[in-house]
């Protein structure tokens, strides 16, 4: 659905395995801010998945014009 409460959709969407026990997930999402940029690692212990690592990129402002 559209509208302000809808879920973002995910962007270039890739899922990385490792080993059979690390998986890594990457996706962008498009916010009224800009283009962010998403990461998670999860990893297999003792048969349990537990997320280690997250990472979410702000967007940046593109740098004003020299010599304006």
């Amino acid at each position: 659905p559209q509208g302000p409460l809808a879920p973002p959709q995910r962007l270039n969407e890739r899922i990385s395995m490792f080993n059979n026990d690390t998986v890594l997930f990457f996706w962008q999402q498009t916010t009224p801010q800009g283009l962010q940029n998403f990461t998670e690692t999860w990893v297999k212990d003792n048969g349990q998945w537990k997320c280690a690592a997250q990472h979410q990129s702000l967007p940046v402002a593109p740098p004003a014009a020299a010599g304006r």
